[in-house]
């Protein structure tokens, strides 16, 4: 059996540990910490160090809490939850609130284990990411799609079309439990990863910014690519757990709401936005060699901001509309050709942001010579160094395609494949107009923001070279608008 990934170089130092230590908190060689304070206090403002990252750390956490209570006491109604409160106060709200529970553990510790044994035991090349501001380059194992065909294939096997001895669709009356499991574990989580950081980095490309900058820190994380029990923190959390458990709790939902009901035009909705879901993440596992070269894994430090997200935002948000159409009942009803319409619009928009992301690996792959709607593709050869190296790397900026249309043209079909999911839930109430569309509205917040954030970041890579990418292709998102 071939191990989960090999042990990365390190530049040791300090007092030597157990190899078992070694193993379980760095994945390999211990490395150099951070140094002392690297930024003064003049480079930050007290918003930034302080009231930015304690706002985005205190909300969005009380925000995940609330969703279980709307949905299970208030019928998914923001209008009923605030006429609630304005009636009788917070103090009813803060009761309602889901307990953290032996049996969230069991599920959630449960499902790690299970992805975990699948990053092991599945076959898979190791690759790695592209290098790191010191240099590194994080070795992953190759074996997502197979890991998506395990894990769906335990619900075929252990499910109602296979022996039907687990009631997956039971985990819609767990789910409370779930996020509230999840919010509490991801606090010592990670403080676990700060320390981690500060202390026993398995990388070089670790920051500290001091005492002053503590709530910073633990916000936006120390350390850049952490590794726990020889496992990539970023590849276990993120993909195959956070990820993986999207498609997977959609169907679980699909499930409960045709026990429920048991009605084919109550779950035609639920159909729609479950096949949406479960194939985008099915391309995500595809590509996933791909995703360790987007933002979340070049850029972001695994800090409450990214750990938080993943453990806890996304199965509370990206699982929404899933989770609130368990039992409700439609307004009226579509005719089969306008969900097949919808259904179709969303896997178009599916293949669309597909050969996005594949013009971009092919030109890569083949060195720019290759063509592209039937020309030959324009590319600029761009030149930058990392970190303390002077060693002059390269890379290719795509200009043709998708990608001579806009910067980021991917994120536009993106969004119109969460438009897509998201309609169904108008097709209940009007007030689902709020809850229905809330994660469409976030995902743009959220891909505008990481257009911005990618710019900024290859502006200072690639210097004069992103300088020319940007005057070929003016256009961030939509072409021709913005």
């Amino acid at each position: 059996m071939s191990p989960i990934l090999p042990v990365m170089p390190a530049v040791t130092y300090g007092r030597p540990m157990s190899p078992l230590l070694t193993w379980v908190l760095i994945g390999g060689k211990r490395v150099q910490r951070p140094a002392g304070p690297s930024f003064r206090d003049s480079e930050f403002s007290a918003f930034r160090k302080y009231f930015g990252p304690i706002f985005l750390i205190v909300v969005p956490w009380l925000f995940s809490l609330t969703i279980p209570i709307v949905v299970y006491n208030f019928d998914s109604s923001i209008v009923k939850a605030a006429t609630f409160v304005m009636a009788n106060g917070v103090e009813p709200i803060i009761a309602m609130i889901p307990p953290p529970s032996v049996a969230g553990v069991v599920i959630l510790f449960g499902w790690g284990l299970i992805q975990l044994l699948f990053l092991h035991l599945l076959p898979g090349n190791i690759i790695r990411g592209p290098p790191t501001p010191m240099g590194e380059q994080p070795p992953y194992k190759d074996n997502g799609m197979k890991a998506w065909f395990a894990t769906h294939g335990l619900y075929v096997l252990l499910g109602p079309f296979g022996l039907d001895v687990v009631p997956f669709g039971d985990l819609y009356q767990y789910w409370g439990t779930v996020i509230a499991t999840a919010n509490w574990l991801a606090v010592p989580f990670c403080c676990l990863l700060y320390v981690k950081g500060r202390f026993f980095p398995s990388t070089r490309d670790c920051v500290y910014h001091g005492v002053s900058g503590l709530i910073f820190d633990f916000f936006q994380g120390t350390e850049l690519h952490p590794r726990l029990f020889g496992v990539s923190v970023k590849q276990i959390v993120i993909s195959r757990g956070s990820m993986m458990a999207w498609s997977f709790a959609s169907i679980c939902f699909a499930q409960a709401q045709w026990e429920h009901s048991g009605r084919t035009e109550w779950c035609m909705p639920t159909a729609v936005s479950c096949v949406l879901h479960v194939a985008y993440l099915a391309k995500f596992f595809w590509w996933e060699a791909g995703y360790f070269h987007s933002i979340d894994i070049i850029h972001d430090r695994c800090g409450w901001y990214l750990m938080f997200g993943v453990m806890v935002w996304v199965p509370s948000v990206y699982n929404l509309i899933g989770f609130v159409l368990v039992k409700q009942a439609p307004m009226g009803a579509w005719p089969t050709w306008a969900w097949a319409a919808l259904l179709l619009f969303g896997l178009l928009s599916l293949h669309v942001n597909y050969e996005a992301d594949l013009q971009r690996q092919r030109a890569r792959k083949c060195d720019g010579k290759l063509n592209i709607w039937g020309k030959p593709a324009e590319i600029i050869r761009a030149e930058y160094k990392t970190g303390e190296s002077d060693e002059v790397r390269k890379s290719l900026l795509l200009v043709s395609g998708y990608w001579g249309l806009a910067r980021h043209f991917h994120y536009l079909p993106e969004l119109s494949l969460a438009w897509s999911w998201c309609l169904p839930c108008l097709f209940f109430r009007d007030d689902y107009a709020v809850v229905g569309m809330f994660y469409w509205a976030y995902l743009t917040i959220l891909l505008v923001d990481r257009a911005y954030r990618d710019d900024v970041k290859c502006r200072a890579k690639y210097t004069k070279y992103w300088a020319e990418y940007c005057r070929r292709v003016p256009y961030k998102i939509v072409p021709g608008i913005y």
